[in-house]
């Protein structure tokens, strides 16, 4: 399909079923031509294409002659040609960036056959026949970002390798993201992949890469996900990126936790709820229930399941036990369903099954992606290592999608959905209170007093409700809180590996220092100049120290808070859940109850029916009312139990504010006393007079010897 002056490229329905030919164009003139252009031809020898064609095209397909001498257009809009201006600054720039990136490929070709490049972006000269059906897209080497952006070429492409890409990533994710947009990249494997392995594709897909190059040969879990991630659009081999990776006007960064324009959600395998709502964060809940002909041995079995998307999701793994039984053909699992909270962009995650045997063999599999998961039961089939279906292998799993809610705004949502929630009195079935309805002019006329069936009751007793003291010694409550302490120790350890290296590298750096003068000193060509010099140097370290420390040891602090505010969340979290789950229960005893009281008055009442007076209206009256002041009671402490609970949870982040100050003004104090410690081993007499030194402290021991 060659480019018309005046018409767009082709769309990619149209480019359907197509071949994709990714080469060089090469400049096929006469010779004499080729002499009076030889700076343009060099030029045009580096435009090369991606173009679509159908399996028939022949050789002799037509193609668009280009003037070597004219401007580079927009493949998009281009121009027709016009006559050679051998001035014009374009074909000047257009010739210098040829010469300038011929240049580096010639340094570059020798290394990259040695490198994880390889000689993948080394593409054959084209001959005439094959260049004539490249059009769309030109290859450019990757100098910068910042370069890109200048020339603002959208029809550029560039090629990274894997390693190159995963850096790039680390380091300047926002700036590819932005590159993305404007125009195309190409990611492809390692040189140095002698088996045909592959890298994980999600995280170019994070960043909006339009190209991930796999070794197809191989299926293994990168090329499970990739045929997972186009299966559910057709296989067509397009999907439009996510609306934050092509709006120029928003910033994505893929390692934040709060995107632009974009609720959070959460997705859980549980219980019925809405579809999966494709512009905002999900909360994902499942509940594996069962499996069926899972293997033909009497074997254990478990399942694990795993979320995969942008690096701020959840990446816990989750597995149930082994199986009860050495049974695969029905194994039941009767365990708590598994929640993964604040899925960030559904679009870009999905969802991983895996079946093992007890001693690890591999069952069978399924990735999904969240965006064709609705809620509801769902008997999922499996597929084989080869990522192909498997005929009976499958499980019997129940999910709920539902939009991510913070647990400090959990009571409030319900209370909007279920505005009535806990205040329904509780009445009698239609056809049983006909029943036993008696009408009053059948009742015998017997003057009485009121309080004569009352004889006897005992008064109601006041209903209770589940203290918080009780709430916080709950097993799954304590759970939570060891999983945060596990989780703070380990942060802890990071950063005090990281302080300790970089005090080290300066202790180093000082016992370099002194070694030098020491030699000096002996050969004797040690004098007064040097000397000061010395001092300059050392300070000058102790000054790069001292605002190095600060800054780790800053991040340290203000990490340790937020993880500790966070940890408060899912404390009032998990005390809101197990409150509620009681709460609902206390309603449901005293419901109980209370139906059990109005049979035994019932049943009074029929035998003293001789004795009293026509009142029954008023005493029915009367227990209902009775049943609904101990039903306010009731609701009355249960939230007075949540102001409690959120009441501990606002002393939590108060003490975590409070500490967090208490270390942000002794962090001076602490970081000169150790810069003091580390310079002292080797120059005593440079320590800072104005800190108290308190000799060896823990720092001491680390660099001293």
């Amino acid at each position: 399909m060659q480019l018309i002056p005046g018409q767009q490229i082709p769309s990619p329905s149209e480019l359907m079923g197509k071949i994709l030919i990714k080469n060089k164009k090469g400049s096929h003139e006469k010779p004499a031509q080729a002499k009076k252009a030889a700076p343009a031809a060099a030029a045009a020898d580096q435009t090369a294409t991606a173009t679509s064609t159908a399996p028939s095209t022949t050789p002799s397909t037509p193609s668009t002659t280009l003037d070597p001498n004219a401007t580079p257009q927009d493949p998009a809009n281009p121009a027709p040609i016009v006559p050679e201006t051998p001035a014009a600054p374009e074909v000047e720039a257009a010739v210098e960036d040829t010469e300038e990136q011929e240049d580096t490929e010639e340094q570059d070709e020798e290394k990259m056959k040695t490198s994880d490049e390889g000689t993948a972006g080394q593409e054959v000269t084209a001959y005439e026949a094959m260049s004539s059906l490249v059009n769309y897209i030109q290859p450019h080497k990757f100098i910068s970002f910042d370069n890109s952006r200048k020339k603002n070429k959208s029809y550029a492409i560039s090629s990274f390798v894997e390693t190159r890409g995963e850096a790039m990533i680390s380091k300047t994710a926002v700036e590819f993201v932005e590159y993305n947009k404007r125009q195309m990249s190409r990611i492809y494997p390692k040189g140095t992949r002698m088996d045909s392995s592959n890298y994980s594709p999600q995280p170019f897909w994070n960043v909006g890469a339009q190209m991930v190059a796999l070794n197809y040969q191989t299926m293994d879990f990168p090329m499970q996900l990739n045929m997972a991630q186009f299966e559910f659009n057709g296989r067509t081999g397009y999907m439009l990126k996510h609306d934050v990776m092509r709006r120029s006007d928003k910033k994505f960064d893929p390692f934040c936790d709060r995107i632009d324009t974009v609720v959070a959600s959460t997705l859980t395998i549980k219980a019925g709820s809405q579809p999966c709502c494709h512009h905002s964060s999900l909360t994902l809940t499942i509940n594996i229930y069962s499996g069926q002909f899972l293997s033909d041995k009497s074997v254990k079995t478990g399942v694990e399941v795993e979320v995969i998307g942008l690096p701020g999701d959840p990446k816990k793994k989750y597995r149930t036990k082994w199986s009860t039984t050495p049974n695969a053909i029905n194994p039941v699992w009767n365990e708590e369903p598994f929640v993964f909270e604040k899925i960030m962009l559904p679009e870009m995650a999905s969802l991983r099954i895996v079946v093992h045997e007890e001693n690890g063999k591999f069952l069978g599999h399924r990735i999904i992606p969240l965006g064709a998961i609705q809620s509801g039961f769902h008997h999922i089939c499996l597929r084989s290592e080869s990522n192909m279906t498997l005929t009976l292998p499958a499980l019997f799993v129940y999910i709920e999608v539902k939009d991510y809610i913070p647990a400090a705004f959990a009571d409030f949502t319900d209370a909007l959905f279920n505005p009535t929630k806990g205040t329904e009195k509780t009445t009698k079935p239609p056809n049983q209170a006909s029943a036993e309805y008696v009408s009053p002019y059948e009742k015998p006329l017997v003057v009485t007093t009121p309080d004569i069936a009352k004889e006897g009751e005992a008064p109601a007793a006041e209903p209770s409700t589940v203290p918080t003291e009780e709430l916080t010694q709950h097993k799954n409550y304590l759970k939570v809180i060891k999983r945060q302490e596990k989780d703070m120790k380990d942060g802890d350890k990071k950063y005090q590996k990281k302080g300790e290296d970089l005090i080290q590298k300066y202790s180093d750096t000082f016992k370099a220092i002194k070694k030098k003068t020491s030699v000096k000193k002996k050969d004797g060509g040690a004098n007064a100049s040097e000397s000061s010099g010395q001092t300059e140097r050392v300070q000058e370290q102790k000054e790069k120290m001292q605002v190095e420390l600060q800054a780790v040891w800053t991040e340290q602090s203000d990490q340790l808070r937020k993880r500790r505010e966070q940890c408060a969340t899912e404390r009032l979290a998990k005390l809101l859940e197990l409150a509620g789950e009681r709460h609902h229960t206390e309603l449901k005893t005293l419901e109980s109850e209370t139906k059990e009281t109005k049979k035994k008055s019932s049943s009074k009442l029929k035998k003293s029916m001789s004795t009293e007076v026509l009142d029954e209206p008023s005493q029915s009256g009367g227990a209902s009312s009775d049943y609904s002041s101990q039903q306010e009671a009731l609701m009355k402490k249960q939230a007075a139990t949540l102001e409690e609970i959120k009441t501990l949870t606002n002393q939590l982040n108060q003490e975590a504010l409070t500490d967090h100050n208490q270390k942000e003004r002794s962090l001076p104090a602490e970081v000169k006393e150790a810069v003091n410690v580390c310079v002292g081993a080797h120059f005593p007499e440079l320590v800072d007079k104005a800190v108290d030194a308190k000799g060896e402290g823990v720092y001491g021991e680390v660099f001293l010897g």
